[in-house]
This record gives structure tokens, sequence and C-alpha cells, in this order.
């Protein structure tokens, strides 16, 4: 099983443009049976905070999402009214920083 955690922080006034976006964005994607769940949360404590996480069968599945236009919508939706923290790939064998530059 493999694991993407993305945390950002979003500015306090674009929020709300986030979540339509984020909402719009993930609603709309049609996620491959490899993708077992899929989650965007908002930190109670520190309310411009947001995790994103997606839980996949196979790295290869994991990769090919990596490349696909939603999920590179909400990459720049994270980047553009905030700031992507951390973005992490788990597996069993290793934890990896994933690029968010693309």
């Amino acid at each position: 099983m493999i694991l993407l955690l993305i945390s950002a922080e979003i500015k306090p006034h674009r929020r709300l443009e986030f979540e339509q976006a984020a909402g719009m964005i993930l609603e709309g994607q049609d996620y491959p049976k490899e993708c077992l769940t899929f989650a965007l949360n908002q930190q109670l404590d520190q309310q411009n905070r947001y995790s994103y996480t997606e839980e996949w069968q196979s790295r290869e599945a994991l990769d090919s999402h990596l490349q696909c236009d939603d999920f590179r919508a909400l990459l720049g939706a994270m980047k553009v009214l905030g700031e992507i923290r951390n973005a992490r790939i788990i597996t069993s064998e290793s934890v990896e920083s994933m690029p968010t530059d693309q």
C-alpha cells in the first residue's frame, strides 16, 4: 500500500476560494480502482492548514495519477492560494519527498 500525504497552508482570505476549487476538482475526478481512499481535511486548531491524503494499491497507479490534469490543478490551487508545506509518498520501504514544481 502506498500513501500520498500533502499538507498546505492557505492564505486566510483565500480559504473559501480554495475549498470551492478543491471541491470542484475532487468531485470531477474519476479515480481508478487502484485508489483505495482520498480525503481533504481542514485542521481544526489551525484553520488555514489542510491535509490531502490518497491511499493506492500500487506505485505505478499513483505515478500515473500524479501526471493527470486534475491532480496538477489541485496542486496548482494549493500553490496559488497558499503554500505546500510538505508532500510525501510513503511505502512500506521508504518515505520520499514528492516534487511539487510540476
